[in-house]
């Protein structure tokens, strides 16, 4: 039986790339008529990261309450968040941008590193 781990890992990483773009792209223009597209696929790529992301831990056996993936899952409930709030305060967008990049910064580091 072929490893799910690559597959979980293309699905994974691809849909967090997308991610990350729908939400700069909502952050960029937080514009009304762009509201429904920007938010119906930071929801669902949301989801396709949350459950590959504990796929790839269930197909290396690790625990789900390791310090660093509590981290990632911060670091994702920010990125899930930042499109709807570019739409509900687009005045604060540069804050939203320094969170959403900090936050992929962290958890690329997480991941990396698994300090803890």
């Amino acid at each position: 039986m072929a490893s799910l781990y690559p597959p979980f890992l293309i699905v994974h990483i691809v849909a967090l790339v997308l991610l990350a773009g729908v939400c700069f792209a909502a952050l960029a223009a937080p514009q009304p008529d762009r509201r429904r597209f920007s938010l119906i696929w930071s929801g669902v790529l949301a989801l396709i990261v949350f459950v590959t992301g504990f796929g790839l831990l269930g197909v290396r056996r690790m625990s789900p309450y390791e310090g660093w993936v509590i981290v990632k899952l911060v670091c994702w409930l920010a990125l899930a968040m930042a499109a709807p709030m570019a739409f509900r305060r687009p005045a604060r967008v540069t804050m939203l941008s320094a969170v959403t990049i900090g936050a992929i910064v962290i958890g690329v580091v997480m991941v990396i590193l698994r300090p803890f």
